[in-house]
């Protein structure tokens, strides 16, 4: 999985690093996820209720499909050789 972070976000990343607490970023962003869970264990809180996104999902049409898997798709690192 990839994920895109902003300047600001990677120098804070770069910095925490540089620390020594972590060996590499995605330990780092994997620590993150890690408090955000425990957060919303604490809280009880989920994001959304079970069934939303499924009764969000049922409803999207074809077009809706096409969107997203474009959307993914250039949201995605190139592929090998794809800007060669």
């Amino acid at each position: 999985m990839a994920a895109s972070v902003t300047l600001p976000q990677n120098q804070l990343l770069d910095r925490l690093l540089k620390s020594g607490r972590w060996n590499n970023k995605s330990e780092i962003i994997r620590h993150g996820l890690e408090l955000i869970q425990r957060e919303l264990e604490e809280q009880e809180l989920s994001p959304y209720p079970d069934s939303v996104l499924s009764d969000a999902y049922r409803q999207w049409k074809r077009k809706d499909w096409d969107t997203d898997a474009k959307l993914g798709r250039a949201s995605a690192r190139p592929a090998t050789g794809e800007l060669d």
